[in-house]
């Protein structure tokens, strides 16, 4: 009958109320956390939920960092990490409840409510974006860079900001990075970039900046030249790398996550480009690499020496000893369909027999995600339950999403390794 609710569709007036719930507790949370700027973004984003029009990154950047914040060239790029951040608190708050829960629509500055039954946001929604342009015909073998990653600016802005004491003091467990990394020395963090390439169709212009996946460095350029002639006025070098966005955000969770290194930025890890690593930097000590698995570079023949998976292909990976082979859904799949990624972890005795830590992904999801797995001590749990106390191991974990969210994840399979 029209006028009245069924119990599996609550009314408006239920749905609010279940949102003041819920954000009274999720604050009450983020307050025992003690961070000021934090509970200022939830608080403010969740006063603008009931509007009809998300708020903007510049209005982000008054309300929550103030005008000296918004001076700042790289404010958006702030707003942007400090968003992040919160979506992987609401993440981490609701794993493993199949309840109501808060959440930050992708693409969005505000916090809604998704019901367990959908996990659809309840608030209104701003007009969505208009749809990407067809892909080219090269669209399997090329990636506009625009669409791979989201490059740089984010990167500079994750790590440009340090954590301070009292919120690593919170993250001292007993996590793989303890467990994993030599106490006493601080390690160098490597962080996945790809090589891009200008393409031009008329010797002239540049048309895109494009990564492609065979072609990892210049003298793979100049190889692929001398075998394609064809292409020579087509690709040009212009010594440029790209570090996604997703591998700058997990970047940003491991240095949280690393022990207190106290005031003193000398004492602070080193963060490089995992292309700019020379061999003795490699010697000198622990290594944690975060990226993408296409991106390991200078890594790739250790871990290659010390896997027990077959990690060659870009969307497939192999485990030999149970037999089975996972594959991740292909990057120009239905965006708003359920994709499937997967995350390796590993920690291998590096080229000088310290620790060497590897935090990596085989898409963008699974990259940004694998930086949560590494600092949660149930991580290490999970695993040593597999492969008992044995120091050298690796693991695969498979995430599913959808819009950008993450729905389920799990370990999928561990190997000690001698």
């Amino acid at each position: 009958m029209s006028g009245e609710s069924s119990p599996a569709s609550p009314t408006h007036r239920d749905h609010a109320e279940i949102f003041d719930a819920e954000v009274a507790r999720m604050r009450k949370a983020i307050a025992a956390g003690r961070s000021v700027l934090q509970l200022r973004l939830f608080d403010y984003l969740a006063e603008r939920s009931g509007d009809v029009r998300a708020p903007k990154e510049i209005e982000v950047a008054l309300a929550v960092f103030g005008t000296d914040g918004v001076q700042d060239s790289g404010a958006d790029s702030g707003v942007r990490v400090y968003v992040h951040r919160l979506r992987k608190r609401l993440d981490d708050h609701y794993r493993g409840e199949a309840g109501p829960r808060l959440i930050i629509p992708k693409g969005e500055y505000r916090i809604a409510l998704a019901m367990p039954d959908s996990q659809e946001p309840i608030p209104p929604s701003p007009e969505p974006s208009p749809p990407p342009p067809p892909a080219s015909h090269q669209a399997r073998r090329w990636w506009p860079i625009a669409a791979a990653a989201g490059l740089g600016v984010a990167a500079m802005a994750a790590w440009a900001v340090w954590p301070p004491a009292s919120q690593q003091d919170a993250r001292r467990d007993a996590s793989v990075l303890s467990r994993g990394l030599d106490a006493g020395t601080q390690p160098l963090i490597l962080v996945g970039d790809a090589y891009g390439l200008a393409e031009t169709g008329d010797r002239k212009a540049v048309q895109r900046m494009i990564l492609d996946p065979a072609i990892k460095s210049r003298e793979d350029l100049g190889q692929h030249i001398r075998t394609h002639p064809e292409e020579f006025y087509r690709l040009y070098d212009f010594d440029l790398r790209f570090t996604p966005v997703s591998s700058a955000q997990a970047a940003w969770t491991i240095l949280q996550a690393l022990p207190n290194t106290g005031e003193n930025p000398r004492r602070r890890p080193a963060v490089l480009p995992a292309s700019k690593v020379k061999p003795a930097m490699l010697a000198g000590g622990n290594v944690v690499y975060v990226g993408r698995i296409a991106n390991l570079g200078p890594l790739s023949a250790t871990v290659g020496a010390q896997t027990q998976f077959r990690l060659t292909a870009m969307d497939t990976i192999t485990d030999p000893a149970s037999g089975q082979v996972f594959r991740g859904s292909p990057p120009l799949a239905d965006e708003h369909a359920v994709r499937t990624d997967y995350g390796y972890l590993a920690n291998l005795p590096g080229p000088a027999g310290r620790g060497l830590l590897i935090t990596a992904g085989m898409g963008d999801f699974a990259t940004d995600q694998m930086g949560s797995i590494a600092a949660n001590p149930e991580s290490l749990e999970q695993i040593s339950a597999r492969i008992g106390r044995k120091r050298h191991f690796e693991a695969l974990y498979e995430f599913h999403s959808r819009d950008g969210m993450l729905m389920d994840s799990r370990l999928v399979a561990a190997h000690g390794l001698r």
